[in-house]
């Protein structure tokens, strides 16, 4: 469980997460070799944000950390 200093935030975390899950999950476009390039960055966003977010969470509540 992560934590966060108010609950916009949490809230924004959870959206921009879903947003970019969903766009990587989105069919190829005709555009192959454009799409998957765009495609990777995307999943590349999501993998920086959920480490992002969870370093937060970390730093924020040490009491939680493995």
């Amino acid at each position: 469980m992560l934590y966060y200093d108010t609950e916009a935030q949490r809230q924004f975390a959870k959206e921009r997460i879903a947003d970019l899950a969903q766009e990587a999950r989105r069919p190829p476009a005709s555009r192959a070799d454009d799409d998957a390039a765009c495609r990777s960055s995307f999943v590349a966003e999501l993998k920086l944000q959920a480490r992002r977010f969870r370093e937060h969470a970390l730093s924020r509540a040490p009491a939680f950390r493995a």
